[in-house]
């Protein structure tokens, strides 16, 4: 009985809050001829948490838009969200790998999803399907479980999908739970960086290199995010991060260094570690 009530509380404040809101800066959604997906924006910073009833810490914003039909977009294509990293925290110039948050993420029609430091991926969420309506437009509520998060700013890497269309670049939005101005414009700028990095930059040392080819054999078929290998943010360590890494090889010092395959890294790697031990044998002295 209590969690029913409860349930329906929160029904009622996402509802209200979305009534509430301006439309504010929506991420609008097009397509081009080869039926991929764009938004305007790589990065939306306008949705601010408040608390509603003392119970609800939430934010509506940003909205999502598609203008018209002339921007690429088929009536009755349902347009759906894919959240490809975990929940990063920002707080004090730091960005965060380890909020202890949970942000549910509910859609129009009820459905919801749940993103915390833990999410490696969750595909196909809906938005809601584009009707005819002139300038479609629709919200999905981003609330937390806890009403008591810390101040700081929220970080959610995301792509707009739909049936027959490709996907769009990763687009990053920003939540604001209590920053100023200048401290938001920071928090932006500090986990944009941290996102957005050179495609195969697992480390996050602005090379692609060897080392970031170790990361990715290190975690080849785990379910990861790109920190670990999964280069094209699908969930899963595989041959296509490896491609994603062998096309953005460069290292600082062999830039023109042709790619080596991985058979002839794991080679090349094996044979060094036979070298060492038979050089840690000749210098291992006779046993009286």
């Amino acid at each position: 009985m209590y969690r029913l009530v409860f349930c329906c509380l929160i029904a009622l404040l996402a509802g209200t809050a979305r009534q509430a809101a301006a439309h504010g800066i929506p991420v609008i959604i097009s397509a081009d001829a080869n039926q991929q997906i764009h938004t305007d924006s790589l990065v939306y910073s306008n949705g601010v948490f408040q608390l509603l009833g003392g119970v609800l810490l939430t934010t509506d914003l940003p909205g999502y838009s598609v203008v018209n039909s002339k921007q690429g977009i088929s009536f009755g294509t349902t347009l759906r969200l894919n959240v490809v990293d975990q929940l990063l925290w920002w707080q004090n110039g730091k960005v965060r790998l380890d909020s202890a948050q949970t942000l549910n993420l509910i859609n129009p029609e009820g459905d919801s999803i749940s993103v915390s430091k833990d999410t490696v991926f969750h595909g196909g969420f809906p938005i809601e399907f584009y009707d005819s309506t002139p300038g479609w437009h629709e919200h999905v509520d981003y609330t937390f479980a806890s009403p008591s998060a810390p101040v700081g700013a929220y970080g959610l890497l995301m792509q707009v999908t739909a049936a027959g269309y490709q996907k769009s670049a990763n687009f990053l939005l920003v939540f604001n739970n209590g920053l100023a101005a200048g401290q938001l414009a920071t928090a932006v700028s500090d986990l944009s960086k941290a996102e957005f990095q050179e495609p195969g930059d697992a480390n996050s040392d602005g090379i692609v290199d060897g080392a970031d080819y170790t990361i990715w054999a290190d975690h080849y078929l785990q379910t990861v995010t790109w920190r670990y290998g999964n280069f094209n943010f699908d969930g899963i360590v595989d041959g296509a991060d490896y491609t994603v890494w062998a096309d953005n090889y460069a290292p600082a010092s062999l830039a023109a260094a042709a790619v080596p395959e991985p058979a002839t890294l794991v080679s090349a790697l094996v044979g060094a570690g036979l070298l060492a031990v038979a050089a840690s044998r000749r210098r291992r002295p006779p046993t009286p």
